[in-house]
């Protein structure tokens, strides 16, 4: 287990205790727009790195726009979530806490997807951080979702739809 690896568990514990106090509502918001603003920062990539220059090297400043991305589509994401929460005011009565612990794991696992995905464009060799990310066995599992995907083979039996993410390093 790597230095990265035992970062990431941390960090998915530190979003889990953060799900627990905001509550069930709030915490699976957050969890939608964090969802959303992943989406978003990877669809937008290539045309904002097209754009942006802030490396001499093409994977490096992707990897670099890609975090500041998932930063500024996921501060918006926070703060819509909030004021949405605000207005709807769902609560989950007492099972609150634990609804939202188990959203913010959700939102645990979406921060780590954004840190390893992140290291994974600006290394698409992996001789460095790439390669970081493929020998651990918590950061691999936050990148690809390898072994949540083969629960979900086994429980529905759609292996054929399996999705990979693209390489869009380089």
């Amino acid at each position: 287990m790597s230095g990265l690896d035992i970062f990431l568990i941390l960090a998915i514990v530190a979003m889990t205790v953060v799900g627990a106090t905001m509550g069930f509502g709030r915490a699976a918001l957050t969890a939608l727009a964090l969802f959303g603003s992943l989406w978003a920062a990877s669809a937008s990539l290539p045309t904002v790195a097209g754009v942006v220059h802030i490396q001499s090297s093409g994977a490096a400043n992707q990897g670099d726009v890609f975090a500041m991305l998932c930063l500024a589509f996921g501060s918006v994401a926070v703060v819509v979530a909030k004021y949405v929460h605000g207005s709807l005011g769902i609560h989950a009565g007492m099972f609150d806490a634990f609804l939202g612990l188990c959203a913010g794991v959700a939102i645990g696992m979406m921060v780590a997807h954004g840190v390893v995905r992140t290291m994974t464009i600006a290394d698409p060799d992996g001789q460095g951080e790439g390669g970081q990310v493929a020998s651990g066995s918590v950061s691999h599992e936050m990148l690809e979702f390898t072994s949540f995907h083969s629960v979900m083979d086994t429980v529905t039996g759609a292996g054929t739809y399996r999705r990979s993410l693209p390489n869009v390093g380089g």
